[in-house]
């Protein structure tokens, strides 16, 4: 049995390879982020903080028998959370890069979950878009960023 660190890695996944998928990290209270490319960049960066939780901003199944939606979208539709169904077109290709990832993480032993993080903020009341007051909100919770966040570095 493996031990798991107490990072929890999270991850907004891009639908190509070429374009920046957002990556961070929640340790305590403190949050780092970067931006990555590459599925190895994506799996070898999150397998080296050996977390106990990843969390990825993707859908991370198709639905069955050819179907539009999941059961899982047709619920955050009625709850009045928007999200894309994964056979939205510009959605499947990012849904089947999502799913080969966690293929491999899951394999690796890591528990992964689905996240959809405007939900979230709606959730609990956040504004959806006002980057600076939702980190307002986020540094009044005493969540604070390392000093790598003030730049995201992109790696290549």
């Amino acid at each position: 049995m493996k031990i798991r660190g107490d990072i929890i890695v999270g991850i907004d996944l891009a639908g190509r390879p070429s374009n920046l998928t957002g990556w961070g990290t929640l340790k305590g209270l403190v949050i780092s982020a970067c931006h990555l490319f590459s599925d190895r960049e994506i799996i070898g960066k999150t397998l080296e903080c050996n977390p106990p939780l990843i969390a990825i901003d993707a859908p991370l199944s198709l639905p069955k028998n050819k179907a539009f939606m999941r059961k899982a979208d047709r619920d955050m539709h009625k709850r009045s959370f928007p999200v894309f169904p994964p056979r939205f077109r510009t959605m499947e290709k990012l849904t089947l890069r999502a799913i080969k990832l966690v293929q491999e993480m899951r394999f690796e032993g890591f528990d992964v979950i689905e996240a959809h993080p405007s939900s979230t903020r709606k959730a609990l009341r956040m504004p959806s878009k006002a980057w600076s007051k939702i980190q307002e909100i986020l540094l009044a919770w005493a969540l604070r960023e390392t000093q790598k966040q003030a730049n995201l570095h992109h790696t290549r």
